[in-house]
């Protein structure tokens, strides 16, 4: 069916909406596991013990936790020694 798609892409045809319509349903994901995932360490997160954690914060934590890959401690150990790169965290400069 995919193939069938794409095949007829670059043609012109009387239905463009109908390819629109097969474009659109084959780029969504199959399973909702990466959003479930994200839910999960969400909430690993945002415990009732830190529940008065602004959004901004737990926003930070997901972005670090999901984009670095690294487990807290490595991370630390990482960051720890370039203080440049501290520098620029508490300055709010682009460090990345």
């Amino acid at each position: 069916m995919a193939r069938a798609v794409w095949s007829l892409q670059g043609e012109s045809h009387s239905s463009p909406n109908l390819i629109k319509i097969f474009e659109y349903a084959f780029c969504l994901p199959g399973t909702s596991a990466l959003v479930e995932r994200v839910f999960s360490l969400m909430n690993n997160a945002w415990t009732d013990g830190r529940g008065l954690m602004k959004e901004s914060t737990v926003k930070g934590l997901m972005t670090c936790k999901i984009n670095i890959g690294l487990a807290c401690e490595d991370f630390y150990n990482t960051i720890d020694n370039k203080k440049d790169f501290l520098k620029k965290v508490l300055a709010n400069e682009m460090y990345m």
